[in-house]
């Protein structure tokens, strides 16, 4: 009376990319700063479900049902900065991923792409002595809302993609 369909793990994922890792750091007088960059670019990311089955390309595409876009470009850039005694910091951060097409077209069938995201943090420290520091921090700087998608598989949030949207919006801690 049932079929049982589980995934069976059968198939395989063939991706080719490009991985940036940069990393600098500044002594200055007023301090010293770390900036970071990691990013990674994809060119391809092709799965296929199941042995001998088609290669799907997912590089920012959502339109193939159950499965997740593979973002082109995302990165994680910081910048933090330390005083010269060490008592006082703070830091910049923004996490970035690259718009994709969406998982269904409009009523005319053409097709909708998910916008880029990108959410800025910042944060301040205070350090009166080595055994004590004060962190105050910013999530979301400037309150970006997540850009619409219409996707329903994967997703228990109506309206943006659950994966890297932040629901919160802009949070302190």
């Amino acid at each position: 009376g049932y079929i049982l369909q589980n995934f069976q793990n059968t198939g395989r994922i063939t991706t080719d990319g490009l991985d940036l890792s940069i990393q600098y750091q500044q002594h200055t007088p007023i301090g010293t700063f770390h900036e970071d960059l990691e990013g990674t670019a994809i060119t391809q990311f092709l799965e296929q479900q199941y042995s001998s089955g088609p290669s799907l390309n997912l590089v920012g595409n959502l339109q193939i049902i159950n499965l997740l876009p593979a973002y082109r470009w995302q990165h994680n850039l910081k910048v933090d900065w330390t005083s010269p005694q060490g008592t006082f910091g703070g830091g910049l951060s923004d996490r970035f991923y690259s718009t994709y097409i969406d998982e269904y077209p409009d009523a005319n069938g053409n097709q909708l792409k998910v916008g880029n995201y990108s959410l800025w943090d910042a944060y301040a420290v205070y350090k009166p002595t080595a055994k004590l520091a004060v962190l105050i921090g910013i999530k979301n700087l400037f309150d970006t809302s997540p850009p619409f998608t219409n996707a329903s598989q994967n997703n228990f949030a109506a309206g943006y993609n659950a994966l890297v949207a932040d629901p919160l919006l802009r949070n302190f801690y």
